[in-house]
């Protein structure tokens, strides 16, 4: 019998499992393929908006749904059948609207050639295995590190690995942009996806990894629920399993990565508590990095209250670095100043600051009064007032952080889509890709920063090519710097993309 109700409508059970379903095949499918998937789906009316939105942002065509308008002919059937209510259908509107845009925004720009194949300074390097280490000197570009800060914010850091995806799909063509980074600093989810990212993941491996732990670690449960009941005490267990699997403690450790990390971490072991740094590079004044494990560093800035237990690790306690610092920008410059001032090589060519979404300003509602009614509220805006410092950010430190910039010809590029408001905990499938929607359409809108950004990091590379042919001039010349015998030429990193697509060469 055909479907006679719209398909949100259908059991949460089946609607979970059909997802499920759909991300097991997206994980082999060809970008082909994927795109095959989207024009199938979009007749099927047991499908929703979600199935057509994550095929999308793991990379299917939307082309076929305007031939012959194929899309619009089969929506206008699917409200003629009554299998499509009036809410979802405007989602399917919104989507033919933009899909063909934001698609033609990520892949349809001509991508950026660093310098063509087989150029020695094109040779991979990976975080674990190479040789060279750019913990300790001044970046692989020669002209400064080029540092990526990841906001915290939940499950709202899928709206970083979007940012992260746009932007290195408009400017390469591929999914190699964080290849590029040299140092990483990231608070919370931002600490997960950053240490994701250095064990080796693609954009697209962070994605699926973010998607599947959601209902692996958080459970449907009100704030009441955790704070009474044994709801805190499940999630930890789930997030340390979720951890354990992801970065096995024998394998991936901070001594062992070769470009600079920092994760923060707050220390509540001592009254008044203590910001934390887990790094893997020479802080100065006798302060050495910590040997710890991308396990341990992801739980201890992960550990958010009334969501998570503390995580004890050397008679020491820590919770959520967001409490500290959601937004992690003067963290990265207390360190920058800190390796300065005892003379280290550290200096900055670009920064690119990713956030997890912010809400649109509205004005507040804010009243204060002795009923209990008003006593009630009272605490309800404050406790809203504690989330949004812990998901957002001071404006005034990004503020100082983007002054000092200019101020320093330091090229900042602050990514952060707005209209997000969504909790952290948040495991809903359909309210998770409006969540993407949005931002996708904040980052098309905004995409003439992506291109700044990109030619930033040309410019880049290209200071670096030109340091590299004067050395290799000066070696010609007897007056190169010989390391075991051979000449050092900095290398920089490539990526392949997800599921062997065609990419540029950096």
């Amino acid at each position: 019998m055909a479907p006679t109700k719209c398909a949100h409508e259908i059991s949460q059970k089946k609607k979970i499992l059909r997802i499920q379903n759909l991300m097991a095949y997206c994980k082999t499918a060809t970008k082909d393929e994927l795109t095959e998937k989207l024009h199938q789906t979009w007749d099927i009316p047991q499908a929703s908006i979600t199935d057509v939105r994550l095929l999308f942002v793991l990379g299917a065509n939307p082309q076929t749904l305007y031939t012959d308008n194929y899309g619009s002919n089969k929506l206008a059937a699917r409200e003629n059948a009554g299998t499509i209510c009036s809410l979802c259908s405007e989602k399917y509107k919104s989507f033919l609207k933009k899909a063909q845009i934001i698609y033609d925004a990520q892949f349809k720009s001509t991508p950026i050639t660093l310098c063509s194949k087989g150029s020695p300074a094109c040779s991979s390097v990976d975080g674990f295995s190479s040789n060279t280490s750019f913990s300790s000197t001044n970046g692989s570009s020669g002209k400064g590190f080029i540092a990526l800060s990841l906001d915290g914010g939940g499950m709202r850091g899928l709206v970083s690995v979007i940012c992260l995806l746009f932007a290195s799909r408009r400017i390469f063509g591929d999914e190699s942009l964080i290849d590029m980074v040299d140092w990483t600093i990231g608070t919370s989810t931002g600490s997960l996806l950053a240490l994701s990212l250095a064990k080796g993941n693609t954009l697209t491996q962070a994605f699926f990894d973010y998607w599947e732990m959601k209902n692996e670690i958080f459970l449907d449960k009100s704030t009441m629920s955790r704070l009474f009941g044994n709801a805190v005490e499940k999630q930890t267990n789930n997030l340390d399993n979720v951890l354990s699997q992801t970065f096995p403690p024998e394998t991936f450790t901070f001594k062992n990565y070769k470009k600079r990390m920092t994760v923060p971490a707050l220390d509540i072991s001592t009254t008044p508590a203590r910001l934390h740094t887990f790094r893997n590079y020479p802080y100065g004044d006798g302060v050495e990095y910590d040997d710890v494990t991308f396990k341990d560093a992801a739980r201890a800035s992960g550990a958010a209250p009334t969501y998570f237990h503390p995580h004890e690790m050397d008679n020491h306690k820590f919770v959520d670095g967001s409490l500290a610092a959601n937004c992690p920008l003067n963290i990265l410059f207390r360190e920058y100043d800190c390796c300065r001032q005892n003379k280290q090589e550290c200096s900055l060519a670009c920064i690119i600051s990713i956030g997890t979404g912010e809400p649109t300003e509205t004005k507040r509602r804010y009243k204060s009064g002795n009923s209990i009614k008003e006593r009630t509220k009272h605490i309800v805006h404050v406790s809203e007032l504690l989330l949004e410092q812990v998901v957002g950010y001071e404006k005034s430190i990004l503020e100082c952080c983007q002054d000092r910039c200019r101020a320093n010809n330091i090229p900042f590029f602050r990514i952060n889509p707005t209209g997000i408001a969504d909790r952290i905990d948040q495991i809903d499938n359909g309210k998770l890709t409006d969540m993407i929607w949005k931002a996708l359409i904040w980052l098309e809108d905004n995409s003439d920063m992506i291109d700044d950004l990109g030619k930033t990091l040309k410019d880049i590379h290209e200071s670096k090519n030109i340091n590299q042919t004067e050395e290799v001039a000066k070696f010609v010349n007897g007056t190169g710097s010989v390391l075991n015998g051979a000449f050092q030429m900095p290398l920089t990193p490539t990526r392949l993309n997800y599921r062997n697509r065609s990419h540029t060469i950096l």
